[in-house]
C-alpha cells in the first residue's frame, strides 16, 4: 500500500531518519518496470510512477515533495498514464518518459519536458509519436542538452527489435544517430542508458544483437550509434543490467540481475575495464551484493551504495568493491523492496519507495 516511507534520525551512516515524513501513495507503484525519483539542486524530490493520490493530494504519475517529505502544493502536473523515469536538466526544467499519453491536457505521447513550476514546456515537442507503444522506460540527458532514450519494439520476420533515439534539446530528431537493438524469439528491451565523459553511450538490457553484430544484453556505442567494436563484454544471456554508472576514471559499474558476467563470479555487481573486461582488482573476491543490483549511487568519496535484493535492501561499498564495514541499513522496513536509490545535496540518502538515511 505504502509507495513512500519514513524513517528515524540518524546518528550514524545507514541508520533511518524519521525527521523526514513523506507522504503516502493510494497504491504502490510497479519498480520492478521503474518508478523513479530525482533531487533538485534544492533538495526538493521529484516522484514518478503510477498513483493519483499521494497523501491527501491529488497527483496522477508525477508529484514532488520538499525536502521534509510534504507535497509540495505548487506542483500541480497531470499526467494521463505512469511515468517510469524522470531526469532534470540543468536549467531546471524536468524530462520524464513513460507510458502516458497526454499531459496536461496536451498530446504527449511517452516523452515530455515540463518547467520547473510543473507546468508543460510547450517549446518541446518531441516528434515521434509512436514509441509509447512499450512506454520509455530509460533515458540519459547528454552535456549537450541531447536526449538519448528507448522507443518501442517492432515485429521482424526472425524476432523484435527496439531502438535508442537521440532527439535534439528542442525535441526534434537527431537523424545522425541510429542504433538498434534486436533479439530472436522474444521482445528486445532497454533497461538503462549511460553516457560516458567522452560522448560514448552504454546499454544494457535484453537483446541479442546491436546493429546486427552479436552482443549480449551490454554494448557500448559511439557518439553516432554505431557499435563501438572496440568493447567486447562476455556477458552471459542470462545475465540482464539494469543500471551502469560510468567512473569518472573510465571504469564502469554495472548492476543487475546476474552471478556471473564475463565468465568470472559477480553477484548483482561487477566493474568493467575500460575495454569491457572485468576488473579484476574489484570487490577483492567479497561482494556485497549477493543479489539484484537494481541501482548504483557513486558518491563523490568513491564509495558505491547499492539498492535491490541486496541485504537490507541497501549495501555501501569502499571504491574497491568491499563492503564498507561502517555503513549498515538493518532497520530499513523495505528491506529488499528498495529499488532506487540516491543522495540528496544534504548527504542523506534516498532508497526504495523513500526512505531517508544519513550518510556522514
Amino acid at each position: 500500500m505504502t509507495a513512500f516511507i519514513s524513517n528515524a534520525m540518524a546518528q550514524a551512516a545507514g541508520e533511518l531518519d524519521t525527521s523526514f515524513a513523506p507522504a503516502l501513495a493510494d497504491y504502490e507503484v510497479d519498480s520492478s518496470i521503474t518508478n523513479d525519483f530525482a533531487v533538485q539542486p534544492d533538495g526538493k524530490i521529484l516522484v514518478g510512477g503510477l498513483f493519483g493520490v499521494l497523501g491527501d493530494k491529488n497527483r496522477t504519475g508525477l508529484a514532488r515533495l520538499n525536502p521534509d517529505g510534504t507535497v509540495d502544493n505548487a506542483f500541480k502536473p497531470f499526467i494521463e498514464g505512469a511515468v517510469f523515469a524522470v531526469l532534470v536538466q540543468p536549467d531546471g526544467k524536468i524530462l520524464i518518459g513513460g507510458s502516458f499519453f497526454r499531459v496536461n491536457g496536451v498530446n504527449r505521447v511517452g516523452l515530455a519536458r515540463l518547467n520547473a513550476d510543473g507546468s508543460l514546456d510547450a517549446s518541446f515537442v518531441p516528434v515521434f509519436s509512436s514509441f509509447a507503444n512499450q512506454g520509455v522506460r530509460a533515458m540519459a540527458l547528454q552535456p549537450d542538452g541531447k536526449i538519448l532514450f528507448d522507443s518501442f519494439s517492432v515485429f521482424l520476420p526472425f524476432g523484435n527489435q527496439t531502438v535508442i533515439r537521440r532527439l535534439n534539446a528542442d525535441g526534434s530528431s537527431d537523424g545522425s544517430f541510429s542504433a538498434d537493438f534486436t533479439t530472436s524469439g522474444f521482445t528486445a528491451s532497454i533497461k538503462t542508458i549511460a553516457v560516458q565523459a567522452d560522448g560514448k553511450i552504454l546499454a544494457g538490457g535484453v537483446f541479442r544483437a546491436v546493429n546486427g553484430v552479436q552482443r549480449n544484453n551490454f554494448a557500448r556505442l559511439n557518439a553516432d550509434g554505431s557499435l563501438d567494436g572496440s568493447f567486447t563484454t562476455l556477458a552471459e544471456q542470462s545475465s540482464v543490467p539494469l543500471v551502469i554508472v560510468p567512473q569518472p576514471d573510465g571504469k564502469i559499474l554495472v548492476g543487475g540481475t546476474f552471478s556471473v558476467f564475463n565468465g568470472a563470479n559477480r553477484p548483482g555487481i561487477t566493474r568493467l575495464n575500460a575495454d569491457g573486461t572485468n576488473d579484476a582488482g574489484f570487490g577483492g573476491g567479497t561482494f556485497g551484493g549477493g543479489g539484484e543490483v537494481s541501482d548504483i549511487f557513486l558518491q563523490p568519496d568513491g564509495k558505491i551504495l547499492l539498492a535491490g535484493g541486496v541485504a537490507n535492501g541497501i549495501v555501501r561499498l569502499n571504491a574497491d568493491g568491499s563492503p564498507d564495514a561502517g555503513f549498515s541499513a538493518a532497520a530499513n522496513p523495505l528491506g529488499q523492496n528498495a529499488k532506487v536509490i540516491t543522495v540528496r545535496p544534504d548527504g542523506r540518502i534516498l532508497t526504495g519507495s523513500i526512505t531517508i538515511v544519513s550518510s556522514p
